[in-house]
This record gives C-alpha cells, structure tokens and sequence, in this order.
C-alpha cells in the first residue's frame, strides 16, 4: 500500500535487509552503551559515567541556560571561567565545557531549570522520544524499520548525551510534512531550530531554491520575534556578550580538541585538522567543500519532482556544510537513510551506503586516534546517496523541471 505522504509502496525486499543488519547495529549500540555505563558513580546526586561527565552532559548546559532564565544577570555562565568553576561545586575536577547555544534558547530551557537535575533530565528524554515517535510513526509503520530507526548508535549516544538531536530529528522531519500544506508550522519550527543555528542553517538557500517563498517568509518572520522576545525579557547585553565570546570560541574549539571528541566530529573542517593542516587551510577546505555541495544542491532540487528525494538532498549537505558538527547531531539521516532502503532501493550500493552510516560513530573514532582523516567521506556518501537517486528519477523522466514545479 502507497505511504501518502511519499507517494511510494515499501519495497518487499526491505525488511529482510533491515533484519541481516539489525542484530549489527543492536551490536554497535550494545558496545557504545556498554563502555559508558562500564563505570557509574554518584557524586552529589548528580549520575558521573566513564568519561566522568554527568549523564545528560550536553543536557547539564540545557539546564543551566534554564537557571540563568531565571537569574537577575542572564549572561552569567557565558563567563567561561565562572561556569566551569560553578562546575567543580557539583562534581569535582568536571571537565571543561562551553555553553555555546545562543541566549533565546533560554526561553525553551526555562521549564527545566525549575527542576532537580536529574527529574528535568528525565522529562526531556521522555519528551524528545515522545515526539520522534509521534513524527516517524505514520512513515515508517512495519516493527522492522522502528526497530532499526531506534537501534541506531546517534539515537543512543543522543540520548545518553541529554543532545536536542533528537528533538532537532523530530522538527526537521514535521517541517517536511508541512513545507507544503502548513507553511507556518514549518517557518515556527525552523525559527524554534535557530537555537542551535549550525544545524539546518542553510535552510533559507534550500526554501528559495525549491520556491517555497511563504515559508521563507514564516521562517523569518518567527525567528525575528523569537530573537526578539529574549532581547525583550533579558535585556541585548547576553545578546552582545554571546557574539563577542562564544562564536570565536567555537571555532578555536576546532583546533584545540581531544583526539577521541574528535573522533565524534566529522566535518570537513576537523577532518582537515586531522590531516595536520593549519587553521586557514581547515577553513579553506571545509569552504571549497562546502559550497561546492550547496550547489550541487541548488542544483539537484531542480532535478526532481519527487519532495523527499529534494528535502533528503538538503539534509544531507546540511551536516557536510556545517563546520561545527557532533556526530549525534545526525539523529535524523538514520531517518533518512531507512526512508531511502525503504521505498526506493535495497541494491548492493544502496545497502553499502546504509551500512556506511550506521558504522559511522565507530569508524570516526578509530580514524581519530589513528590520526586518519575521512569520517567526512561517509557524510559525502549520504550526498552521493540521494544524488544517485535523483539522478535515476530525472533519467526515468526524461530532463530537469522549472523551479516552480519544484514547490507545487
């Protein structure tokens, strides 16, 4: 039976596929999660696993944004040095991290710095599961593709991490549902996104180039209010020391990084810096690359009539442009990847690209170590991966379309 919204019958031959490599990818998982809980300590209240971070590391930043909602001076913890020393009063000797998410996202972390720790760590996951269900459900409905869209190795390290990815992964796949026949609810989550601004920024490029101008509009529109209401409620000096602080910053983390968390970072930029350049040829390099694969995307849109094989594009050259990239940030191209085995092909190549993503977390990290640059390589793949199909779709039509189709 046709899927509605893709306009495709599951090909028969797929779950069989998914079913010879979800006892792999379950494996992978096992792994992963077994050498982070290997080790577990309590120190006051706050959950420490092997790498002695909290669990829900990224999600301890979540709630102090939430903390500093509330504060009378909400810039406080942008002060590098405050907060890691704040830090050290819950876990002695924590390592050090960043709060790098710009100040709006105060206005969604609000709730949770209400909470204990460890209750606001709780809802969160529960919410970011609940709404990647409700968003997969309706796609993806045989138990074989839910089993393997939840046995992905980014969706635990996500999780165990306390990351938005998988939060991220639920908006990017209701704004596709709505690209067409809900601009608004599209435009008010790609604004809501703004709060982690190198996931998705080419978004506007993507909306112009496919001629979806009223969610461009939306999108606009939502994310000058949604900036605007924090410059209301917490005044433009955050705004000022953000930018004057944490945007260098986030660049110089580029250079400056644990072989194993560089490991879990495959872009083009560190993938650069792994092969010993210096940091005008990491940029020179993740730039050239870059734009080349945004062009190949204004490009490919124009290609096909098919909406998922245009929105798969954009996903996909998303993560290889961004130069600050987690490897838990692609929650949603194991989505895109059981779309593509799903409904439009299990041949060799397509399975060898499937299985090149779910590898791509313990790859990375041996790369890494062995001071081996190409994790990038199997983001390019994801490129390539779509391309191939796109291209197969316009020979079977016979020629490229007018941008105009594009949208309608």
């Amino acid at each position: 039976m046709a899927n509605p919204l893709l306009n495709k019958s599951p090909l028969p031959q797929t779950p069989e596929f998914l079913k010879s490599v979800l006892l792999w990818q379950a494996a992978i998982v096992v792994i992963i999660l077994g050498l982070i809980f290997s080790k577990v300590s309590v120190e006051n209240g706050f959950p420490i696993h092997r790498r002695g971070v909290v669990f829900g590391s990224d999600f301890m930043n979540m709630w102090h944004f939430g903390k500093a909602a509330l504060a009378d001076v909400p810039s406080l913890w942008y002060d590098n040095d405050r907060y890691n020393a704040h830090l050290q009063t819950h876990v002695a000797d924590y390592p050090t991290q960043y709060l790098s998410y710009p100040p709006h996202v105060m206005l969604l972390a609000a709730p949770f710095g209400m909470m204990g720790y460890k209750t606001a760590l709780a809802v969160f996951c529960m919410i970011s599961a609940l709404c990647y269900h409700l968003a997969t459900r309706d796609i993806l409905k045989s138990t074989v593709s839910r089993l393997a869209l939840w046995v992905m190795p980014t969706v635990a390290l996500t999780l165990v991490a306390g990351q938005l990815s998988v939060l991220l992964a639920a908006a990017f796949i209701v704004i596709f549902r709505t690209l067409d026949s809900r601009p608004w609810i599209a435009g008010l989550l790609i604004a809501l996104m703004t709060v982690k601004p190198q996931i998705g920024f080419i978004f506007p490029i993507f909306l112009l180039a496919t001629g979806r101008y009223k969610v461009f509009a939306f999108a606009s529109l939502f994310s000058v209010l949604f900036i605007g209401s924090s410059i209301a409620i917490y005044g433009v000096s955050v705004w000022e020391t953000f930018l004057q602080t944490r945007v260098g910053e986030q660049m110089e983390l580029l250079l400056y990084i644990h072989p194993m968390t560089r490991g879990w970072m495959p872009s083009v930029a560190v993938n650069a810096g792994i092969a010993g350049l210096g940091p005008q040829a990491m940029g020179i390099a993740h730039v050239t690359v870059a734009l080349a694969a945004i062009g190949f995307m204004i490009w490919g849109v124009r290609q096909t009539t098919d909406k998922f094989l245009q929105y798969a594009l954009f996903l996909a050259v998303s993560f290889v442009a961004t130069p600050y990239l987690m490897i838990y940030d692609t929650v949603i191209l194991g989505w895109m990847a059981i779309i593509l085995v799903t409904f439009y092909g299990t041949a060799r190549l397509d399975r060898g690209f499937y299985r090149a993503f779910v590898i791509m977390i313990p790859v990375s990290t041996l790369f890494s170590l062995l001071h081996i640059p190409g994790s990038a390589l199997l983001l390019l793949a994801m490129i390539a991966w779509v391309g191939r199909h796109i291209l197969a779709e316009r020979k079977a039509r016979g020629g490229a379309l007018n941008v105009s189709k594009c949208a309608s």
